[in-house]
C-alpha cells in the first residue's frame, strides 16, 4: 500500500491545502529556494485546477481538456490564465518571474553562483508575497466553509 504525505491543512477564512505559513517562514528564515518552489508548485497546482473548471464550464468534452492541460508547465498555464482573463498581465508576469527564479534557483550551474545575499533577499520576497495574493484573491486557493458543517 502507497502512503501520502501530507503536511497541516492552513485554516484562512476558510479552508486550503496551500502551506502559506511555511512559504512566509521560509522567507523569514531566508531559505529562498523552498520558498519560491512552494510558491511555484501551488501556482501551478492551483492554476491548472481553475483552467480545468473553466474549461468544464466551457463545456469542453473531457479528453480534449485532459489533452489541453496534459503535462503543461508554470509558464504555460499562467498564459491560459492570462489569455481567458483569470490573471491580469501584471500577475501574469509576477508568476513568470517566480518560474524564472525557480529555474535559476533548481539549474543553476557549479560555475555560476545565484545570489543568496542581498539580490535575493530584495527580490524573493516581494514575488512570495505576490503568489500568495494571487493563489487567495485570483485562484481560488482558499475556500469558504460549506454553511452546513457544524
Amino acid at each position: 500500500m502507497r502512503r501520502i504525505a501530507r503536511g497541516p491543512m492552513i485554516i484562512i477564512k476558510g479552508w486550503t491545502t496551500v502551506e502559506f505559513s511555511k512559504m512566509e517562514k521560509a522567507v523569514r528564515e531566508r531559505d529562498w529556494l523552498t520558498a519560491v518552489l512552494i510558491a511555484a508548485i501551488e501556482l501551478e497546482r492551483h492554476g491548472y485546477l481553475v483552467m480545468k473548471d473553466y474549461l468544464k464550464s466551457r463545456n469542453v468534452h473531457p479528453k480534449l481538456i485532459e489533452q489541453i492541460l496534459q503535462k503543461t508547465s508554470l509558464s504555460q498555464i499562467a498564459e491560459y490564465l492570462s489569455i481567458v482573463g483569470k490573471i491580469t498581465y501584471e500577475e501574469y508576469d509576477i508568476i513568470m518571474k517566480i518560474n524564472d527564479e525557480r529555474n535559476k534557483l533548481v539549474h543553476r550551474r557549479e560555475d555560476i553562483r545565484y545570489a543568496y545575499g542581498k539580490a535575493a533577499a530584495e527580490k524573493i520576497p516581494p514575488l512570495i508575497e505576490q503568489a500568495i495574493r494571487i493563489l487567495k484573491q485570483r485562484l481560488d486557493a482558499v475556500k469558504p466553509f460549506p454553511k452546513d458543517l457544524p
